[in-house]
């Protein structure tokens, strides 16, 4: 806890970079995520032969 109480603006400059790379990487993730549901799914409609 003294850590924490002795640098805080340290610890928020940290969480604020780490926020930044997380919310980053999930845009990301998320595009990724959405764009290979529709490849799955063009290849699904495909082979069904919807």
């Amino acid at each position: 806890m003294k850590k924490w109480e002795i640098q805080p603006d340290r610890w928020n400059n940290l969480t604020l970079r780490q926020q930044q790379k997380i919310y980053k990487s999930g845009v990301r993730l998320s595009i990724k995520v959405m764009f290979g549901i529709t490849i799955a799914s063009l290849l699904v409609e495909t082979i069904l032969g919807k």
